[in-house]
């Protein structure tokens, strides 16, 4: 596997949603967009109107959010988007 970029307090998982705890989007600590670099938490974005999670995107648009179905959608597939553990949730610590 190639390494993802290093990103001071995560541990890299791996690329796409098999690379996650339980091989799908949720249970990751984080998300990062294969072009702009930004980070995205899953549900962590802007709130609507009655507090429900919002679809947002990253800086450059690649890295799409859709809460109502609990993915991500990524401009160049789901295994350009990168992985990471919190690293302070590595087992043993």
């Amino acid at each position: 596997m190639v390494p993802g970029p290093v990103v001071p307090g995560y541990r890299f998982l791996g690329w796409g949603p098999s690379a996650t705890p339980g091989g799908g989007w949720g249970g990751a600590a984080a998300y990062r967009c294969p072009r702009c670099g930004e980070m995205f938490v899953l549900g962590g974005g802007p709130r609507d109107e009655t507090g429900r999670p919002a679809p947002h995107s990253c800086a450059c648009g690649c890295l799409r959010e859709d809460p109502d179905a609990g993915r991500f959608g990524c401009c160049e597939g789901d295994d350009a988007v990168a992985i990471y553990a919190h690293e302070a949730s590595r087992p043993g610590r």
